[in-house]
């Protein structure tokens, strides 16, 4: 995958994800979801968190020092229950808004990047936590971790939309 289409894919996944939020309310955006243990702000949160968590690592890398962040310490799992905790008493605006800012410093990150950057082994790449690239390319590992990650997550925005609309 080269920068321009990983940019380009990224570009149509945040549309559909900001198109998806534009229905839901204020008060569903706080309001958990049925069934589950977070609302919409949470997982906003959430994502916004590994979006700063990628750009965090690349500027890292780029400046020349090797990422070691806290998730590679202690793992997914105890890294979101630490997520979900920090955004929970936040305000939906705020997070909306730090969601935002999270995703132009990715954008203008990766626009910094080459090609072989993405597809190869770099120094950048060297640079980086193999832990996070778990032998998958630099590309993908982003991929995984920005627009992929609102995959995994959007139909909840669908529920939180779908509840809007009968409000």
């Amino acid at each position: 995958m080269t920068r321009d289409e990983l940019l380009e894919a990224l570009e149509r996944h945040r549309s559909e994800w900001e198109a998806l939020l534009s229905r839901i309310s204020e008060a569903d955006l706080e309001r958990p979801l049925p069934g589950h243990a977070h609302s919409v702000k949470d997982v906003i949160g959430h994502v916004t968190a590994y979006e700063r968590w990628v750009v965090q690592r690349l500027r890292e890398a780029m400046a020349g020092s090797t990422t070691d962040l806290p998730i590679d310490r202690v793992g997914y799992h105890r890294y979101n229950a630490t997520i979900w905790r920090e955004v929970a008493p936040r305000d939906w605006v705020g997070v909306l808004a730090d969601s935002h800012r999270a995703y132009d410093e990715l954008v203008r990150t990766i626009r910094a990047l080459d090609d072989a950057d993405l597809v190869g082994e770099t120094d950048l790449v060297r640079a980086l936590d193999p832990r996070w690239l778990e032998g998958v390319s630099l590309g993908e590992a982003i991929a995984a971790d920005s627009y992929r990650h609102y995959a995994q997550h959007r139909h909840l925005l669908e529920e939180a939309a779908a509840q809007s609309a009968r409000s």
